[in-house]
């Protein structure tokens, strides 16, 4: 009786639709998702996340929301890495004896390195070199002393002839004395935190007791050469964990170091004293942090560059007594999360020097670098604010400070002499040349082109020699003063700046060979060039504020003249102008008259090509009033605006 009733209730309740039995008895499908585990509490190795649960939505995809279990795949302990070092007696192929090294990954977990394991292998030779040094007198120094100053160069006689090589130099010293009246005492330096093998120490000051011996309460300064234990000779190629451990051991590489495209996170190598090769650190995609703070001699090239996570670079010592001498090039290139070069300020290139791309170099502090024997490249570091050369004095090459948008001081505040050129372009927040206050010769060119918030050339106040300057589409420029220079060798050009409505002043210029006032929009005054004797070619062209010349007045000889598309021009003054010795052309001047322009070239053309088309034909010119019967005076002269 109870089921027909229990069978009559379920109708009542559905009422009129139908019964789906499927939906009374399904059940949702269980569903997994793998993922990989990072390093971490879970899982000290890293490892694989597996989520499982239901898949309420029947979407066939299991959500966040529908996980309801996680479990966890842990990865095992890498392999440890293993180094067993054996002892060589003198002999072959260690001389003075030496040392070998095998290293590779314990892959059973037993703790030997078997055979099979060994995937790296060197052998390093002990050096038996003897310490040399030199002192000199140094000139000029950005801490000169009263008394004189010198300098102690020291390092290992590599090649035995008893005297030290620019190639041998490991260390330094400033001493304030002449070179004459310094001593050196040197003695045995512990292995330790100067020198990991041990050493020399240099003890460096001035015998002032007179008795002939160096003391402790006479030495000044001291500075250290470092023994090298472990010399490996051949080129080194870091790849991987085992490749490192090796590395540490050594102390010296007679080849090249490459550290290109690893997957390890931090270098750090105090033990490496020289790399005879140059050294390439490229391409590491993990690598935060390079120190190398024993290092004292690069034999090469260093070049560090396109390593997206490096944040801390140590190369060479901390003071001015742990100098690295590179013989070549310094490059850091593309290194984007690197912000401060504070650990490369004791490098001491011979060649180049080049900061490129580095995207978040901000405030570097100051090298000790005084003198560069080559170029000087400072290009598309978007967050740098100043240059770190703030004791620089001298560079042998070129100099291009470009594409800096945040840099706002040069602060190159001792640089006298540039050996070939000095470019500065497209550094939109640089408003001034303050940071060149003694800057006093260019060997070559000297370009000034698109720095949009510079205002004035100020800060150039000892310039004296250049052989070409250009200025260009800086549109702030309102003022460019040349007080001291005497010379410009080749050309000068002032090109479309926009806001330059006068020329400064060059009250030491007389002579120029060639000038060249282009598309400057609101140009109107040349008087700053007023001291112009002689020059051999004048080009004016599409000025369009410019009324006249006047400027030029005492300019007495040209070459070539070419005065065309300034339509403002009224008249040419260059009123002692007596010769145009090749070519002339005055074109397009629209409202400057045709006759003054013929009148202007007929006094003082003496030339074959003489062009004068497009000016202001319509105009008249006034006849000049001379005294009656001079008719000599007539024949001779007629002014600018007069007909003959």
């Amino acid at each position: 009786m109870m089921r027909p009733v229990w069978m009559t209730l379920l109708v009542l309740t559905v009422g009129c639709d139908g019964i789906d039995l499927e939906q009374l008895v399904r059940q949702h499908n269980p569903l997994s998702r793998f993922e990989p585990e990072p390093s971490g509490e879970n899982c000290e190795h890293g490892g694989r996340r597996t989520l499982t649960g239901l898949d309420l939505d029947d979407d066939g995809v299991l959500d966040d929301a529908e996980v309801s279990s996680t479990s966890y795949d842990c990865a095992l302990a890498p392999p440890r890495v293993l180094v067993v070092t054996q002892t060589l007696p003198p002999g072959t192929p260690c001389p003075l004896g030496g040392q070998r090294f095998r290293a590779g990954l314990d892959v059973n977990g037993d703790g030997q390195l078997e055979d099979a394991e060994v995937t790296q292998e060197v052998v390093t030779c002990r050096d038996a070199s003897t310490v040399v040094y030199r002192v000199s007198d140094l000139d000029s120094y950005p801490l000169a002393c009263d008394e004189g100053t010198s300098l102690l160069e020291a390092g290992p006689d590599l090649d035995g002839d008893g005297a030290l090589g620019d190639t041998e130099r490991r260390a330094q010293a400033i001493v304030c004395a002449p070179a004459s009246m310094v001593r050196v005492r040197p003695q045995p330096e512990p292995p330790g935190a100067r020198c990991a093998s041990g050493g020399t120490r240099l003890n460096v000051g001035t015998d002032t007791n007179g008795n002939g011996t160096l003391e402790d309460s006479e030495v000044a300064t001291r500075t250290y050469v470092c023994l090298s234990e472990n010399t490996f000779t051949g080129d080194y190629y870091l790849r991987d964990a085992v490749d490192l451990e090796v590395l540490r051991t050594l102390s010296r590489i007679q080849g090249s170091l490459n550290i290109q495209d690893t997957a390890l996170a931090e270098l750090v190598l105090p033990s490496l004293t020289a790399v005879e090769g140059p050294l390439y650190v490229g391409g590491n995609t993990a690598l935060t942090r390079l120190e190398m703070d024993g290092l004292r001699f690069v034999g090469g090239d260093i070049t560090v560059y396109a390593n997206p996570e490096l944040e801390t670079l140590t190369l060479g010592g901390s003071t001015e007594q742990g100098a690295l001498w590179v013989e070549r090039d310094l490059s850091v290139q593309q290194n984007p999360r690197l912000a401060s070069l504070d650990g490369l300020k004791n490098v001491r290139p011979r060649g180049n020097l080049s900061l490129f791309d580095n995207d978040s170099l901000t405030l570097p502090a100051s090298w000790n670098l005084t003198e560069l024997p080559g170029s000087l490249d400072v290009i598309g570091n978007a967050k740098l604010t100043r240059l770190p050369f703030r004791v620089l004095k001298q560079v042998g090459g070129s100099i291009a400070i470009n594409e800096n948008p945040a840099l706002t001081e040069l602060e190159l505040t001792q640089l006298e002499t540039v050996g070939n050129t000095l470019t500065l372009r497209q550094n939109g927040s640089l408003t001034n040349l303050s940071g060149l206050p003694v800057l006093r010769t260019i060997q070559e060119g000297f370009y000034v082109t698109d720095n949009d918030a510079l205002v004035s050339t100020s800060g150039l106040g000892e310039l004296n020699s250049v052989s070409w300057l250009s200025l260009a589409d800086n549109d702030a420029l309102t003022a460019c003063d040349f007080p001291q220079l005497t010379a410009i060798h080749g050309r000068f050009d002032l090109t479309r700046n926009r806001a330059l409505t006068h020329l400064g002043t060059f009250p030491a210029l007389s002579s120029l060979p060639r000038l060249a006032l282009s598309e400057n929009d609101v140009l109107n005054d040349v008087s700053g060039l007023g001291n112009l004797r002689s020059m051999e070619e004048l080009e004016v062209t599409g000025n369009p504020a410019l009324k006249h010349l006047d400027g030029l007045s005492h300019l007495k000889s040209l070459t070539k003249l070419k005065v065309d598309s300034n339509p403002a021009l009224e008249r040419l003054g260059l009123g002692d102008l007596q010769e145009v010795r090749q070519t002339l052309g005055i074109v397009w001047n629209t409202a400057l008259p045709t006759c003054l322009a013929n009148t202007f070239a007929d006094r003082v053309f003496i030339g074959t090509e003489r062009d004068i088309r497009g000016n202001d034909d319509t105009a008249t010119c006034a006849t000049p009033v001379l005294p009656v019967g001079d008719i000599a005076a007539q024949g001779a002269w007629a002014p600018e605006g007069s007909t003959r």
